[in-house]
């Protein structure tokens, strides 16, 4: 897949299950990643790296809600 054909199906996929979604809590973005990767073989970071930024933005913040990565460096530029 080329990265346009990379963030059209994320898009795609993404939009149609956010509107349908109305708070089931089992839809997650990670879920499209995995998707991708299962039907084209590419590695995660690969199509990660392939997503605009607003799609990678879109993945982080899920991941942070699960891992909580992101909030100790938050509160470090806090401090400064």
């Amino acid at each position: 897949f080329s990265k346009d054909d990379i963030n059209l199906i994320f898009n795609r996929v993404h939009e149609n299950l956010d509107i349908a979604n109305h708070g089931i809590s089992f839809y997650s973005p990670i879920y499209i990643l995995e998707a991708i990767s299962s039907i084209s073989s590419m590695e995660y970071k690969k199509i990660f790296d392939s997503l605009e930024t607003d799609l990678q933005e879109i993945l982080l913040l899920e991941l942070n809600k699960k891992y909580q990565f992101l909030e100790g460096k938050m509160h470090k530029k806090r401090i400064h």
